[in-house]
């Protein structure tokens, strides 16, 4: 009689570590937030392109998974410098792999201006 008792209580507990054990396996991770969407903020980048830096201004902005990559997609506002102004009114899809800085504007007005400061800082020095 003990022993039929001792092998029910140790099939019960094999069955329960079995049954924890499938149900953690089937807990899928935790994914990464991998979607932003900027809003009506427009957006100044600096971009690594053909071994340089680029900088254009995208309103409608917004970081979107294609595939197993990320893309910073949005309108270009014709901010930038001459390779960027190429892409004018365009839908830009840049890798964000390639992206070295971001900065928000609440208006493209305000991001012209900004970009002016910055180019008479980087001509200073």
């Amino acid at each position: 009689m003990r022993f039929r008792i001792l092998c029910v209580v140790g099939v019960v507990g094999v069955a329960g570590i079995a049954v924890a054990v499938a149900f953690a396996a089937s807990k899928k991770p935790a994914t990464e937030r991998s979607e932003y969407d900027f809003g009506n903020k427009v957006v100044t980048v600096q971009f690594r392109e053909a071994g340089r830096v680029s900088t254009v201004g995208l309103k409608e902005a917004k970081v979107v998974r294609l595939g197993d990559r990320q893309f910073l997609v949005g309108t270009a506002t014709g901010l930038g410098d001459a390779v960027a102004n190429t892409y004018d009114g365009l839908k830009v899809w840049m890798p964000l792999a390639d992206v070295v800085q971001i900065a928000e504007h609440d208006d493209v007005s305000k991001s012209y201006q900004r970009y002016e400061l910055y180019k008479r800082a980087a001509a200073k020095e």
